[in-house]
């Protein structure tokens, strides 16, 4: 037994044995793989990211295919290159449309899965509803009609809401908890000391 080794957690101070056939008996270092994981899911929101603007670098201008589009008129939803921006946007009606570059477009509304041609505004809220996104046409006289309909985005800001209140309650039980930990640390370094003393 004296010949074994041991670690110090550098977060808690507790020993580990290390045994010379494995290191799979070393205890996990929870606080690394929390950042390891923050780190993927950080490198793949990023690659998202790249991906959305380099298929929106590529995107054909909706007028003329030659050209690259370079803007984005969120009235016509229409993709176009300066030129044919200036050409059909050039009357005084037409030019009050609002136009962002392509990097600046807005995120296209689902489509309903039973009307392709409508967007999906609403969401259904009935309990057991597998089928959850609609338009209005499904809102009103599809088989969602005595449903509970919710708009998407309103649905979504209540969702989100509770998973932030969630995420609140979780760090406050999570400090909590590493405040009773180091208290039982504590007590237990002071009865350990006591213990040796008598």
């Amino acid at each position: 037994m004296q010949d074994q080794q041991f670690l110090l957690c550098p977060f808690d101070r507790q020993p580990t044995a290390v045994h010379e056939d494995s290191v799979y008996s070393l205890k996990k270092n929870f606080a690394l793989i929390e950042l390891l994981e923050r780190l993927e899911q950080s490198n793949s929101e990023k690659t998202m990211v790249l991906e959305r603007e380099r298929h929106q670098s590529n995107q054909s201008c909706d007028e003329d295919e030659a050209h690259t589009a370079v803007l984005y008129c969120t009235v016509c939803a229409t993709h176009l290159c300066e030129t044919c921006d200036t050409a059909t946007h050039s009357s005084k009606t037409l030019g009050k449309h609002r136009r962002v570059p392509l990097s600046e477009k807005p995120r296209e509304k689902p489509r309903c899965p039973i009307h392709m041609e409508h967007a999906a505004e609403f969401t259904c809220t009935q309990e057991g509803c597998h089928n959850s996104l609609m338009c209005y046409l499904c809102k009103e006289y599809g088989k969602h009609s005595t449903h509970k309909p919710a708009l998407v985005e309103e649905e979504a800001e209540n969702i989100r809401k509770s998973i932030i209140a969630a995420l609140q309650k979780m760090t406050q039980f999570m400090e909590s908890m590493r405040d009773t930990a180091h208290k039982i640390e504590s007590n237990a370094d002071g009865s350990a000391y006591s213990f040796k003393e008598n």
